[in-house]
């Protein structure tokens, strides 16, 4: 079996089909391991929606100080707050002190290891 790149059968990536309300979007890269409880790993590629609703639950993107944050926006005890998802437990931060919150994640994108997947493939 061969696959072209233009091969219909394969849909093409579109990331503007990825964000549902169109308009603001950003594709960021994951620097840190602070959300590896949430399945999201450093190096992963983010698709962020600057225009989805910020509901209790999401994963969103925060700028604080010019930084980035990546947490799920919840709340706790009636505040909303943002919580890391680390792989030995939650750990809550307040939202005093951002600047705002640039978006909602969609989408996570991860690159694959080439040399196990080589393995894979007839010979």
């Amino acid at each position: 079996m061969s696959l072209r790149f233009d091969d219909p059968a394969i849909p093409a990536l579109d990331l503007n089909a990825m964000c549902a309300f169109g308009g603001r979007s950003l594709l960021v890269r994951l620097s840190t391991d602070a959300m590896s409880g949430a399945g999201l790993r450093e190096g992963d590629l983010l698709v962020v929606d600057g225009d989805a609703p910020v509901r209790p639950g999401c994963v969103v993107l925060a700028m604080q100080h010019s930084d980035y944050i990546c947490a799920r926006f919840v709340v706790h005890e009636g505040r909303p707050c943002l919580a890391f998802e680390k792989a030995r437990g939650q750990e809550r931060v307040s939202l005093d002190g951002l600047d705002a919150i640039a978006g909602v994640v969609t989408w996570a994108i991860r690159r694959m290891d080439t040399q196990v997947g080589a393995r894979l493939l007839p010979r």
